[in-house]
């Protein structure tokens, strides 16, 4: 609490109480995402990594839930390789835009 007080207002029988709080908004924590960028990807070169990968893992199994393991295993490797992923903090968006800096103050 900075200030508080009472203002007789003599027009009236009622007096004006006040009180000034300062307060600090809370900061939000960094938020962070993984991203994954294909702009300098040769997708020549993704190809043919593709084609000399092993794929007798996914074409010889009767389980359909072990060749798309298998399936994604191959593409996760092969795309991690050619793009891999990186983390990037996420700006924070104000949460109560009504909120203007003169207030704040």
């Amino acid at each position: 609490m900075s200030s508080c007080g009472v203002i007789n207002y003599g027009a009236s029988d009622h007096d004006i109480i006040f009180i000034i709080i300062k307060t600090r908004l809370p900061r939000q924590p960094r938020q962070t995402m993984k991203i994954r960028s294909m702009k300098k990807m040769s997708s020549e070169d993704f190809i043919i990594d593709l084609s000399i990968q092993d794929w007798s893992g996914v074409l010889n199994t009767d389980d359909a839930s072990v060749a798309a393991e298998q399936f994604s295993e191959v593409m996760q490797r092969v795309v991690n390789f050619h793009a891999p992923q990186r983390e990037v903090q996420l700006i924070p968006v104000d949460s109560s835009p009504w909120l203007s800096n003169e207030i704040r103050e």
